[in-house]
């Protein structure tokens, strides 16, 4: 086997085994489990890039509507609780 061809079997290996690693629930994503420091500077990354790649034009509406409130309570509740539940919790 010429080397392209170690390198790409490799490559293909280790995505396979993170790939089960990640399907196996072994590794704990829970936003209240503090994470590698690898593995933080990876999701914070990612997700920098996701906001800064989208949030242009984005326009902050006023802030402090009761109902607004509310709505963004109802959202948490639905998308977020989850994995990231109230202190104490």
């Amino acid at each position: 086997m010429n080397v392209l061809k170690i390198a790409a079997l490799a490559l293909i290996t280790l995505a396979v085994a993170g790939l089960g690693i990640l399907l196996s629930g072994v590794f704990n994503i829970a936003a209240d489990d503090p994470h590698w420091a690898a593995t933080r500077w990876l999701l914070e990354a990612a997700r920098d890039r996701s906001i800064a790649t989208r949030a242009g034009g984005i326009t902050v509406p006023p802030l402090g509507d009761p109902k607004q409130i509310a709505i963004g309570a109802e959202h948490y509740s639905q998308m977020c609780a989850k994995c990231h539940p109230r202190a104490g919790h």
